[in-house]
């Protein structure tokens, strides 16, 4: 059996009277509310993962992803909006699956972040993302590195291995957005 016991932050301890009367075995799932009764998710699994949220995060990253691909500039940029477009052409959908498959992973590799962020109370998740960005963006592209390694297609590691000397300049400069996107659905929660 479990015993959902709810809380706010200004009552973040529960009298032991509160537990008395329970059966033996029985497991407490302690769920904060904030002091308007609003779930507060701790983690970002909880924010991006939700089958209910997923959808939207997964759409509102890969207009970040878009928008990103737009705001390059220079020779670099003009390569890299030719091969996106080109992707895009080639396998319609490719971006959204993309980040729908990735998400998991990069929820994992963000959540220390995260917690240390929630824990410093933060209130702009893009700015502490910026503030450790070399560190941040090792994590994301870590994710990436691995997909990479594991792939059983030639292909895929040829044109990731030409993108990647750029991929920390290009991770790095997305950490605004991303941190703001993260706060969007956070505070949705």
């Amino acid at each position: 059996m479990k015993l959902i016991l709810y809380y706010s932050k200004q009552h973040a301890r529960f009298p032991q009277h509160s537990r008395d009367g329970c059966p033996s075995g029985t497991e407490y799932l302690v769920t904060p509310f904030d002091d308007k009764d609003r779930f507060v998710a701790d983690t970002l699994k909880e924010i991006l993962l939700d089958s209910s949220r997923r959808p939207s995060v997964v759409t509102d990253l890969g207009e970040l992803v878009d928008a990103e691909v737009s705001d390059k500039g220079g020779v670099s940029g003009a390569v890299v909006k030719t091969g996106f477009a080109a992707v895009k052409k080639i396998k319609p959908g490719i971006i959204p699956s993309a980040v729908d498959s990735l998400l998991d992973d990069f929820a994992g590799a963000l959540e220390p972040f995260y917690g240390d962020y929630r824990a410093k109370g933060g209130n702009d998740f893009g700015a502490y993302l910026t503030s450790r960005s070399d560190e941040a963006s090792d994590a994301l592209l870590g994710v990436t590195d691995s997909r990479a390694d594991r792939s059983s297609r030639d292909s895929i590691k040829k044109v990731y291995s030409k993108l990647r000397p750029n991929g920390k300049k290009n991770v790095e400069e997305a950490l605004p957005r991303l941190g703001q996107l993260i706060d969007k659905h956070a505070a949705a929660v």
